[in-house]
C-alpha cells in the first residue's frame, strides 16, 4: 500500500465513523432504558406488606414489621420472603395505585426461605411471571423494586456478582443464591429480583452484616416446581420437613458455637446456652456448621439428638428433641384474605385495626 493510498483509507474511515459508532450519549442511554422498561412493567405488581404477628415470631422479629412482595399470577398470589410473614395474624397489602386488601398466608416454606400470600382478586390486578435464575450469568443486569411504605417504591439496579452457596445461622442453607450489589433498603425484604426481561428470578432476602452493599436473593426455582402444592396445602407436603432445633449456629474452630437459641424452642427447652460449643452429634465429631446441618437434616422431625457440648471447659451431654419449624411458628389466629377501604388521603396505610 502506498503512503497516498493509506492516507485515503484513513480519511474514508474517519468520514464513515459517525455512521457506525454510536454516540456516547446514545450508548449510555441504552442500559438505562432497559432498566426503565423493567420498572414500568413490574412496578404495578410490587406491593407493600404490613404484618402484625403473634407467637414466637412476634417475640423474635417484632409484633409489627414491613416488607415487600410481588404478585406473580392472576389469582392474587404474592411471593415474598418467609420471615417477613412468619407468625402473621394480619397482613395488609397496599398496591401501587393505593388500593388495599387483607392477605392470608397461602403457604410457607422455611427450607427455601420463601412464602406465598393470597389476596382477593381485584379488577385490573397486575402481576409479573416467574422466570429462571438458572439462566443468570456473572455480570448480568438485575433490578429490584422495593416498597418504602404505602404506594412508595424504590428501584435498585446492579449486577449478578456470584451464584454461591449460602448458609444462615438459623439452620438454613441454600445450595445456590443470587449475589448482587443492590443494597436491601428498609422495608425491602421480600422484594422481587428481576432480570432484563422483566421476570422474577429471585426474592431479595439477606445482606452481609459487614458488607451491607452486598445482598443475596433466593432463586425462584426453590419454590416454582412446588408452587401449586404449596398454595393448595399450605406447605410442600410431598417433601418431609427438616428436623429443627431452634438454635443459632456459628462457625467454630472445632464443631459449632451456639450464638443464641429461639425462645421456647427445642434447644432452649433442652438448656442449650449461648457460648456452648457443640463438638459431637450422636457420638460423631463435627468439623463445622455445614456438617452439623447435614447430619441434623438426615433425621426426621421428632428425633432426639444427643449433643456433646463444651461448656466452661467441661464436656456435657445435652439431648434435644427436634420439632417442625412451621408448626412452632404457627400463630394462634392465622391471617385471612379480605377487602379494605382505601387509606384516607395523606395517611400512610397501616394495619386494618390500628388507626
Amino acid at each position: 500500500m502506498t503512503r497516498a493510498h493509506g492516507a485515503w483509507v484513513a480519511a474514508l474511515a474517519l468520514a464513515l465513523a459517525p455512521a457506525w459508532v454510536p454516540s456516547p450519549a446514545r450508548a449510555a442511554a441504552e442500559p438505562n432504558q432497559a432498566i426503565i422498561d423493567v420498572a414500568d412493567r413490574a412496578a404495578p405488581a410490587v406491593v407493600d406488606l404490613h404484618v402484625v404477628s403473634a407467637g414466637p415470631a412476634a417475640q423474635i422479629l417484632g409484633r409489627e414489621r414491613r416488607g415487600t412482595g410481588v404478585l406473580v399470577d392472576g389469582r392474587g398470589h404474592i411471593l415474598t420472603a418467609n420471615y417477613v410473614v412468619a407468625g402473621a395474624e394480619e397482613v395488609t397489602v397496599t398496591l401501587a395505585d393505593g388500593r388495599r386488601a387483607l392477605a392470608g398466608v397461602a403457604g410457607t416454606d422455611p427450607e427455601s426461605g420463601l412464602a406465598v400470600l393470597r389476596m382477593p382478586v381485584l379488577p385490573n390486578l397486575s402481576h409479573v411471571p416467574l422466570g429462571r435464575s438458572q439462566d443468570l450469568r456473572l455480570g448480568q443486569l438485575v433490578v429490584s423494586l422495593a416498597s418504602q411504605g404505602g404506594t412508595k417504591r424504590t428501584l435498585g439496579a446492579g449486577l449478578v456478582g456470584g451464584l454461591p452457596e449460602f448458609t444462615g445461622y438459623w439452620e438454613y442453607r441454600l445450595p445456590r443464591a443470587i449475589q448482587t450489589n443492590i443494597p436491601t433498603p428498609s422495608g425491602g425484604s421480600g422484594a422481587p429480583l428481576l432480570d432484563a426481561g422483566g421476570t422474577v428470578v429471585g426474592v431479595m432476602a439477606f445482606s452481609e452484616s459487614d458488607a451491607p452493599q452486598v445482598s443475596f436473593g433466593i432463586p425462584v426455582e426453590h419454590i416454582a416446581a412446588d408452587f401449586e402444592e404449596l398454595v393448595r396445602g399450605g406447605r410442600v407436603k410431598s417433601r418431609a420437613p427438616r428436623p429443627w432445633l431452634g438454635l443459632y449456629a456459628a462457625p467454630a474452630r472445632e464443631g459449632v458455637a451456639v450464638a443464641g437459641v429461639t425462645p421456647g424452642g427445642p434447644a432452649d427447652r433442652a438448656d442449650l446456652r449461648p457460648r456452648d460449643i457443640i463438638t459431637q452429634m450422636d457420638g460423631k465429631p463435627l468439623a463445622g456448621r455445614e456438617e452439623f446441618f447435614t447430619a441434623l437434616w438426615k433425621g426426621k422431625v421428632g428425633d432426639v439428638f444427643d449433643l456433646t457440648v463444651l461448656r466452661a471447659d467441661e464436656l456435657i451431654s445435652v439431648k434435644v428433641r427436634s420439632r417442625d419449624r412451621v408448626e412452632f411458628f404457627e400463630p394462634p389466629h392465622p391471617a385471612t384474605p379480605g377487602m379494605l377501604p382505601p387509606a384516607p388521603a395523606g395517611e400512610a396505610p397501616g394495619p386494618s385495626g390500628a388507626r
